[in-house]
């Protein structure tokens, strides 16, 4: 078994560099209180739920004087119920749930019913049913031939039916 000595050596003395630069960044990175151990006068406020809507809560009570006492799960509980992040994340869920809703919409069909009586005239005459026409079916009448009215009324009961249905949208599906 052959074992590159040469390779591992510059391994090791390239490493060294590597890792002196990285403490001496680590080091200059490092905030000055940090280094003489004693805190800022003026520390940092806490931040809010303007910068992150994690750090804030919902308030559903006012506030007390006194201490209130909790097991750990009423706070984590309370926390999760409180939660201004998490309260968003849940409103932008259900309002993706109600869009979806709103897109599935214009793809059901639509079925309308209509109908109802109506009367009709109609003109015998204009279809060719006209007095020569009575003429000669004369033998069939006894008395001779009736006296009509080429002016006719019908009583008709009418439907319809209509079904239509958005098959694919590009625009809906968008």
């Amino acid at each position: 078994m052959f074992v590159n000595e040469t390779h591992n050596f510059l391994r090791r003395r390239a490493g060294l560099p590597v890792l002196g630069a990285a403490l001496s960044l680590a080091i200059a990175g490092v905030p000055a209180f940090a280094q003489t151990a004693e805190l800022p006068s003026n520390p940092s406020p806490n931040p809010s739920s303007l910068s992150n809507p994690y750090y804030g809560s919902v308030t559903l009570h006012p506030a007390t004087d006194g201490v209130v006492k909790l097991s750990l799960d009423e706070a984590i509980t309370q926390g999760l119920r409180t939660n201004l992040g998490l309260k968003e994340a849940e409103q932008s869920e259900k309002t993706l749930h109600g869009e979806k809703i709103e897109a599935f919409q214009y793809f059901l069909p639509t079925i309308t019913v209509s109908g109802g009586p109506a009367v009709h005239e109609y003109n015998l005459a204009a279809f060719g049913f006209g007095p020569g026409t009575l003429s000669k079916f004369s033998g069939q009448f006894p008395g001779g031939i009736p006296k009509i009215s080429f002016i006719t009324k019908a009583d008709v009961t009418s439907g319809q039916v209509n079904y239509e249905q958005t098959i694919f949208s590009g625009t809906y599906i968008d």
